[in-house]
């Protein structure tokens, strides 16, 4: 188990007590289902827009992807550049017409234009396909809190969810928004932070690191 420190703890510790107490404030607010699972449409648009970022991004992409880009250099990046293209025409097109629509997600939409058949079958592909995923992301997850604290990666497992079913119970979409705008927060800082540290630790010139990694074709292998 790797030294964690007063600080690291200190911030783990108050992040937690912080979703958890905002889960019980939003969560006194719920007078409805409306408000449990669509917030009562109150919720800021960019509130929204930075919750998406942060769920895109989990353990996975710390973990997986600086592995993953180390191996095959810029060529991680090609499954990206199309998100600039598909997030205009979803922002443009479809997001006003689900919205007008009055329907709370697409799998209503799916029902009420098909059939309640085409509903059941495309969340069911949803819910497996989402829940393979979840579970590659809280396994990655709780290897980390392992590597912390020490403890079996099956109680990790159990840990972080229970803390996330508890204050997504309590407060609902709301919740889950608002907790993943500070997620974000503390995400984009601290890459600041280890961006920072990085450079400033590095054993050589910045400079020189990069003409190393050019002249193992890191930086041009974009296939």
């Amino acid at each position: 188990m790797t030294e964690f420190g007063t600080l690291n703890w200190s911030i783990l510790v108050i992040y937690v007590i912080a979703n958890l107490g905002l889960g019980f404030y939003l969560g006194k607010k719920i007078e409805s289902a409306n408000d449990f699972f669509l917030g009562d449409r109150s919720i800021p648009w960019w509130a929204i827009g930075v919750s998406v970022v942060s769920t895109y991004v989990s353990a996975l992409t710390f973990l997986g992807g600086p592995a993953w880009a180390y191996t095959d250099g810029l060529s991680v990046i090609a499954i990206h550049l199309n998100y600039p293209l598909v997030i205009f025409f979803v922002v443009t097109f479809f997001l006003p017409f689900f919205f007008n629509s009055g329907v709370a997600s697409i799998y209503e939409y799916q029902e009420k234009r098909f059939g309640p058949t085409s509903r059941s079958v495309m969340s069911g592909v949803f819910l497996l396909s989402q829940g393979l995923t979840s579970a590659a992301i809280l396994y990655a997850t709780s290897l980390v809190l392992e590597f912390i604290t020490g403890l079996q990666v099956e109680y990790c497992i159990v840990i972080v969810t229970l803390i996330a079913l508890i204050y997504t119970s309590m407060g609902g979409i709301a919740a889950v928004i608002w907790t993943d705008v500070i997620q974000a927060g503390i995400l984009f800082v601290g890459a600041f932070v280890i961006l920072f540290a990085l450079l400033s630790e590095m054993p050589v010139p910045l400079v020189e690191a990069l003409t190393e990694l050019k002249a193992q074709d890191a930086l041009t292998r974009w296939t």
